[in-house]
């Protein structure tokens, strides 16, 4: 739920925008991270191809003779 331009109440962590969450958690950590928006169907696709990716670097280092992923 986003919060109107001229709402003057305090900002919760439900009113925060994707945008937003994203910046603030790669200002405290520096690893990959994926923000979706299941009430607004945001980045489904690309948390997909982002899990993809990595299931397909550990298969590649567990089974390097077996391309069933790549």
């Amino acid at each position: 739920m986003r919060k109107d331009e001229d709402d003057l109440s305090p900002k919760t962590k439900q009113n925060f925008t994707l945008k937003e969450l994203k910046n603030t958690w790669i200002a405290k950590n520096n690893s990959p991270c994926m923000f979706i928006s299941a009430t607004e169907k945001e980045n489904i696709v690309e948390l997909k191809e982002m899990l993809y990716k990595e299931v397909k670097k550990i298969h590649i280092t567990r089974y390097p003779y077996d391309d069933f992923l790549y």
